[in-house]
């Protein structure tokens, strides 16, 4: 038998071997031992789940979001996507909205060409993205949170967009990324964006991540302060009441608008787990396959509930979709 607290957590190269116990008795025994490998394991598990929804909710912001880009057609290429189309850098949300073209992605196998789409050219977005999921939910076990800057190499797929007058030199590219060290002591790179370069994973160990995605660091310096924006811990009535009031106040200008969207995504946590009876610390220790089918709920009621209520010009294609076949109230403990 194994530990069932650790035994999910993602295998790097350099981990012991999976302790296994011949009965119970032997695993009390063993406990003094184990215990501390057990939470730093459990610890880089939390980390991986937190980054995968985060993720998935990133590429959902953006969709709603999109305005920059107006893309007519795509380019695949062995080693690279090519984006044709025009760029509006002063471009605003919500004056200067754009639908995100999912026809040009229509099948699954489409799905990481419309994931590096999403995240072109979004690397200091997703990092600040990511430091309010370290500040709302990994503060315990998150010890130090840097912003690295970095020079690319061994792109699997490159995103480019060709622009007027703009010159691209070779493949590698300029790029920020998260470095968080875990209170273990372990270090690893969370890249949320990393879908233009043909890396889909948001996490890597940092080992991996340095000796093969990054040519040369250019620099280093302290993560974003984050605008503490998750506070999902508490899901009672008075707070959901609370975040009801403050998502309908006007924001400040200087705010960038994905933090806005990520405003209203607590409220849909907060009330995600109330009516799901799991928290999110209970939902990052299931099982692989429990996990999976819950975080994956957790994130359609996320994306539905911006369809749900109110028919906005700005959408999903996917939430769209989720509206259109659940009307009325979303059903939990699926």
């Amino acid at each position: 038998m194994e530990c069932s607290r650790c035994k999910l957590s993602p295998i790097l190269e350099g981990d012991a071997p999976i302790v296994h116990y011949c009965n119970r008795d032997c695993q009390r025994a063993d406990w003094s031992q184990h215990k501390t490998l057990c939470r730093n394991l459990q610890d880089r598990t939390t980390l991986y789940r937190v980054a995968t929804v985060a993720q998935k909710l990133y590429y959902i912001c953006r969709e709603l979001t999109w305005a920059q880009y107006d893309i007519q057609s795509v380019e695949r290429a062995e080693n690279k996507l090519i984006l044709h189309g025009r760029v509006s850098e002063d471009a605003t949300w919500p004056a200067d909205y754009k639908v995100f073209p999912s026809h040009l992605f229509p099948a699954e196998a489409d799905r990481r060409d419309r994931e590096a789409t999403l995240s072109y050219r979004t690397c200091r977005d997703s990092a600040s993205w990511m430091v309010e999921f370290v500040e709302g939910m990994l503060k315990e076990i998150i010890v130090q949170a840097s912003d690295i800057e970095v020079r690319t190499k061994n792109n699997k797929r490159l995103t480019r967009m060709p622009l007027p007058g703009v010159w691209y030199m070779g493949d590698e590219v300029r790029h920020n990324v998260l470095k968080l060290q875990l209170r273990s002591g372990e270090l690893f790179a969370v890249d949320l964006s990393g879908a233009q370069f043909g890396h889909h994973d948001p996490v890597t160990s940092w080992n991996e991540y340095e000796k093969t995605r990054v040519r040369e660091v250019l620099d280093v310096d302290a993560a974003p302060s984050p605008d503490k924006i998750l506070q999902v811990d508490d899901y009672s009535f008075q707070k959901m009441a609370f975040f009801v009031r403050k998502v309908t106040q006007p924001h400040e200008a200087r705010r960038r608008i994905h933090l806005d969207v990520l405003e209203a995504m607590n409220l849909h946590f907060l009330e995600w787990q109330a009516d799901e009876h799991l928290s999110l610390k209970s939902l990052w220790s299931l099982g692989e396959k429990d996990f999976q089918k819950k975080h994956l709920d957790l994130v359609d009621y996320i994306e539905w509930k911006f369809h749900s209520v109110i028919q906005h010009r700005w959408y999903t294609e996917h939430g769209r979709q989720l509206a259109q076949k659940i009307k009325g109230r979303w059903v939990f403990g699926k």
